[in-house]
């Protein structure tokens, strides 16, 4: 009992962070069609925005977790986390899991020469930029591929497993509540 009120509030801190930028957790996570549980989806975007990462490519980010869960698999919360490190990190061997190989340098050079610059000029921000960018290109067939399929039945799944942490969460919170 102990371990599960010590995750809700972790879970509650987290979601506050993330709430505390004038968003609500609760519109974000339906707009996703509860395919990951509301702590765990505030710890991502929490990490990717303190990384840096922009929030338009966070949303193209999900939809190659979303694409890269249906092809391999992976659940999609596995996979969202595997884009977020990935990203933040600039994690090849992280990126991987996606089924995407992201050569830094070719990224790099793509990224300067789209900005009539030379790769040794990008600073580590653009560097960064210059990675998730590359994750997003190289996703687009991936995610078109399984679109065109129609493939999405372990969403359900995807679907369940987060009604089940978001459901604990709750119930971590009352003893949360009821301990402290």
């Amino acid at each position: 009992a102990l371990r599960m009120a010590e995750q809700a509030a972790r879970d509650v801190d987290a979601i506050k962070v993330f709430e505390s930028q004038g968003r609500s957790i609760d519109d974000m996570a339906a707009s996703l069609d509860g395919l990951i549980d509301k702590a765990s989806l505030a710890r991502q975007v929490n990490l990717a925005e303190s990384f840096g990462i922009r929030g338009e490519d966070f949303a193209r980010g999900i939809e190659l977790a979303r694409a890269a869960a249906v092809a391999t698999g992976q659940s999609f919360d596995y996979m969202l986390n595997s884009f977020t490190v990935a990203a933040s990190r600039m994690s090849k061997p992280i990126a991987d899991n996606l089924g995407i190989m992201v050569s830094a340098e070719e990224a790099n050079d793509r990224y300067a020469e789209s900005l009539g610059r030379t790769a040794s000029s990008l600073t580590d921000v653009e560097k960064r930029q210059a990675f998730v960018n590359e994750m997003l290109r190289q996703g687009v067939p991936l995610t078109e591929r399984v679109n065109k399929a129609g493939a999405d039945s372990s969403s359900k799944f995807d679907k369940m497993a987060a009604s089940a942490k978001d459901a604990s969460s709750a119930f971590g919170s009352c003893l949360y509540t009821h301990l402290t």
